[in-house]
């Protein structure tokens, strides 16, 4: 219900005699119900009582705060400056004495001579106050046993004639006694052969790299203790006797959201014009969502509002495009973790996604689906940026050109097979293969293809033209430089994990030859070099070759002590230098034990060597490069 229609509501109750009930407004925490009532409602009529019940523990705490808000609301403003209501305040209403006279004077009533006079009693001698309204916010906070809140409100309603307007969260209030008993509440609910009421699964995450066995989570006991110990009887009971209308408080996100991103056009005009311009995009994802928490929507505007800024310092292309998908997965990724969804597991590693969903049915409209970068969700999960990351991502993303992609390309029409008739599917892998082979797309979309292929094939459909799709990109990263793919993806279903293993190994495999091809043409060019000495060394800086464990194993050493009797002291020191980081620490046995044969030949090899026209300078490299050899040597016989 709108605003403006709520009001009436309420103005129609307190106008009414003859409703003799209580008003309850419900909504979600954080939806703007408090600061609605407050500034709409409260704010703006006379004879208002609004009483917070967060932490009342007892009647007599409200009691007292309903008999100062009487005191405020009647009192000449030169008693409120008194020093007799400044203590009854401070005091808690103890000292009477001393407020006696203040209560005389506003009310025309003597208490000076009763003696443990609390509140509710002063309250009672009022012969007006059914013209107060009163408002009871925080419901499910109170400490109160609700049976008993309930019947004080009960009270004021049925035989004081107050009109009485309850703001609450009901679900919350449904969960009061939902700690009671709760390590027996857990057991019963870990049995499988119970119909708990709960919707089936349609899928569950799989990870690419490791697939475990389907366990209850904690969030399904959670669930299943809800369904089965639903709710609170006593509130339900009382609140059919108490409550005559019972409003659902959502509040106007447009009007919210145009308040709120107020503030950033004195702070950053190129912000609040983003905002206002992408303001439909935002509440299309909230509605999407069922989303309207103002508190959500405060954090996703100062989230963005911190990675705009960092976004805006990198020097990088199509800044406006990387802009607006962070804006999208920022709107996303914060609805997620507000409803307690693990939106790391999304990710869970890899730098991005361009089609990741916060449930885990995959067959969803494609709304459903945004473009997901790990630096977001960790700015979102722990509030850090790790800049360096952020840029590596951004640019890997960049480099597979998404924006090149038609939206009716194939691939993209992949992305949503279960939509597609049998014929569409094959008519679109056939298209990929051609595109495959013509190198319309980057290498490092290959495995968001291959995902898709695998969802397909566990369906056993067209395995022909899927194995030949990934053979020719097997091809082409045998034939080309690859330096780096990002494969991790999160499959739903344990059977297309396997498949997608199974896939993309083939293609790793391609990379390992592509790596090793490449390698020997480096090397190749570096030993054809003058300077090879110095470009080695600078190219196992840059090589990782613990996984390989081998060095000089790949080395012709014939070839290597050709180089060194035809080379300068500075080569010979630069090439000691490799060899001395490279096979520089304690377990060297472990990684390098295949080079050792390599290594003795290049130790005789060096004792060998005429050396008689060589400089002092060279010969000294020399002796220096064998010792270390031989240091080398000893740690691998050990």
């Amino acid at each position: 219900m709108e605003d403006d229609k709520i009001l009436n509501v309420l103005n129609q109750y307190i106008n009414n005699p003859n409703m003799q009930y209580a008003i309850l407004i419900d909504g979600d925490w954080g939806s703007g119900k408090t600061y609605f009532i407050k500034n709409n409602f409260v704010k703006n009529n006379k004879n208002i009582i609004y009483i917070p019940l967060n932490g009342i523990k007892n009647k007599a705490d409200i009691d007292k705060k309903i008999y100062y808000k009487i005191l405020e609301n009647n009192m000449p403003e030169n008693i409120k400056k008194s020093r007799g209501i400044k203590l009854v305040k401070k005091t808690g209403g103890v000292i009477f004495n001393i407020s006696n006279e203040v209560i005389k004077n506003v009310f025309k009533i003597d208490i000076s001579g009763i003696k443990n006079i609390d509140g509710s009693e002063i309250i009672s001698l009022f012969k007006d106050i059914s013209d107060y309204i009163i408002v009871f916010d925080d419901l499910e906070r109170c400490e109160m046993p609700i049976n008993e809140i309930l019947g004080y409100i009960n009270d004021y309603v049925e035989h004081r004639n107050v009109k009485c307007i309850i703001v609450a969260n009901e679900q919350e209030i449904n969960k009061i006694n939902y700690a009671d008993n709760y390590e027996l509440k857990v057991l019963s609910c870990l049995k499988d052969n119970i119909d708990y009421g709960e919707k089936q699964e349609k899928s569950v995450y799989y990870s690419t790299n490791n697939i475990e066995n389907k366990k209850v989570n904690i969030s399904k006991i959670k669930n299943r203790i809800l369904n089965m110990y639903e709710g609170n009887k006593k509130y339900k009971a009382i609140k059919e006797k108490l409550v005559g209308i019972t409003i659902k408080y959502i509040p106007d996100v447009s009007k919210v959201y145009d308040q709120l991103i107020i503030e950033y056009k004195k702070q950053n005009e190129k912000l609040y014009k983003f905002l206002k311009e992408n303001k439909n995009n935002f509440i299309n994802i909230l509605k999407l969502n069922n989303c309207s928490n103002i508190r959500t929507i405060i954090f996703i505007l100062d989230r963005f509002a911190i990675l705009y800024s960092e976004i805006n310092k990198l020097d990088i292309d199509k800044k406006a495009s990387i802009i607006n998908l962070v804006f999208v997965n920022v709107i996303f990724s914060s609805i997620g973790i507000k409803k307690g969804i693990d939106i790391k597991q999304i990710l869970s590693g890899t730098m991005y996604s361009s089609a990741v969903c916060l449930t885990e049915d995959i067959r969803q409209n494609w709304n459903n689906y945004y473009t997901a970068f790990n630096f977001v969700d960790d700015f979102i999960v722990n509030g850090n940026i790790d800049k360096e990351e952020m840029l590596e991502c951004i640019k890997y993303y960049l480099s597979i050109n998404y924006e090149e992609i038609e939206k009716d390309d194939p691939y993209n029409k992949l992305k949503v097979y279960w939509e597609l008739e049998d014929d569409e599917i094959k008519s679109a892998m056939q298209e990929i293969l051609i595109n495959v082979k013509s190198n319309k797309y980057s290498y490092k979309l290959f495995p968001k293809i291959i995902y898709s292929l695998s969802c397909i094939e566990n369906l056993n459909f067209e395995e022909e033209i899927i194995k030949n799709i990934i053979e020719e990109m097997g091809n082409y990263i045998e034939s080309n430089e690859v330096d780096y793919i990002d494969f991790h993806v999160w499959a739903r279903d344990e059977q297309v994990a396997e498949i997608y293993n199974k896939n993309i190994k083939y293609i790793k495999n391609k990379m390992e030859i592509s790596s090793q091809n490449q390698k020997n043409s480096n090397l190749k060019e570096i030993f054809e070099s003058e300077d090879w000495g110095i470009k080695l060394n600078e190219y196992v800086k840059e090589q990782d070759c613990l996984n390989k464990k081998q060095f000089l194993n790949e080395f012709d050493i014939d070839a290597i002590v050709e180089k060194i009797k035809n080379s300068n002291s500075k080569n010979i020191y630069n090439f000691k230098y490799c060899i001395d980081r490279l096979y520089n620490f304690s377990n060297l046995k472990e990684f390098y034990i295949n080079d050792l044969e390599k290594i003795k030949k290049l130790i005789k090899e060096l004792e060998d060597m005429d050396k008689d026209n060589f400089g002092i300078t060279k010969k000294e490299a020399i002796e220096y490069l064998s010792k270390i050899l031989k240091e080398k040597k000893e740690l691998l016989e050990k």
